[in-house]
Order: C-alpha cells, then structure tokens, then sequence
C-alpha cells in the first residue's frame, strides 16, 4: 500500500518535490515547510488556489460512499418524527 501511495505521488509530484530520502517516512509537514518539500503548491484557501492553478472551470470531487436521496432526507424525517413523538409525550404526562 505505501509503495502504491508513493508511485501516486511520484507520477503527480515527482518534478516538484525536495530531493529527500526521508519525505515518504509517515511523517507530515504542514505550511511553510510543506511548500518547501514540494508536497503542497502554497497557502490559501483551497479554491482560490485551485482557480489560480487550473482555472475557473476547476471542481471538486468528493470521495467517499454517496447517500442516496431517501437516505438522506428519511434520516430527517425520523428525526423530526421522533421529536415530535417525545413532545407530545411530555405534554400528556403534564396534561397540556
């Protein structure tokens, strides 16, 4: 797996990054230094940068599992079903 990671960044990278053995250990860099080793193209908020780089047109993917629409809004609707259940439940035990 990290092999993998590191041909990935290589192939994406591999021109801008510091010529260090030491740059692929688990470590982490953050700010400055990360611009530095070539593991970051600068400090800014994610999409002005990212229109800066490669234009306007530019987009974002997000990874990850996608929810499906009834998911989503059904999640809302039990919840909001669920509290009113409990509302009116405090009620009757006051009486009200």
């Amino acid at each position: 797996m990290h092999e993998g990671f590191v041909e990935y960044v290589l192939s994406r990278r591999g021109d801008k990054l510091a010529d260090r053995k030491d740059i692929f250990t688990g470590e982490f860099w953050l700010g400055r230094r990360a611009i530095e080793l070539g593991l970051v193209d600068g400090e800014a908020h994610i999409m002005p940068k990212l229109k800066e780089l490669y234009g306007e047109k530019v987009r974002i993917r997000n990874y990850g599992r996608r929810r499906s629409l009834i998911n989503m809004f059904g999640a809302s609707l039990a919840n909001d079903a669920l509290a009113t259940i409990e509302e009116r439940a405090n009620f009757a035990r006051y009486g009200l």
